[in-house]
């Protein structure tokens, strides 16, 4: 199982999805058709590496499951300094998200051998 859809719930902050995504299921993908170069790239390796890919395809999962209309290149999940997720939308993801009125995202992600999950909150202007 790639990514079930992802389950919603109401949030006081804004619409929250959970995806769920078994990792050995990764092994039969093409990645070029889920991450971006930079995803692809990432310095983890081996079993780590499919942990890796699947909490990035997890979230965006749940980002998609807000913006429909977008492919999983106008998603890219990266880390910051800090080690938190966060999403940068392609040109077309960014007008995408504006016209959804969707405003800042709040991401975790979470992995063991087996499965990966990851949260998506996202928080609408006001």
């Amino acid at each position: 199982m790639i990514a079930d859809k992802p389950l919603k719930f109401y949030n006081p902050m804004g619409d929250c999805t959970l995806t769920l995504v078994e990792v050995d299921s990764l092994r039969a993908i093409d990645e070029e058709q889920y991450f971006t170069l930079a995803e692809r790239n990432a310095r983890e390796r081996g079993e780590r590496r499919l942990q890796y890919l699947g909490g990035r395809l997890a979230v965006k999962q749940s980002i998609l499951s807000y913006l429909p209309e977008l492919s999983q290149q106008d998603v890219a999940i990266r880390r910051l300094p800090h080690g938190a997720p966060a999403v940068a939308f392609s040109d077309r993801g960014k007008i995408a998200a504006a016209d959804a009125g969707l405003a800042e995202w709040l991401l975790s992600i979470s992995h063991t051998s087996r499965y990966a999950a990851a949260w998506a909150i996202g928080k609408h202007y006001f």
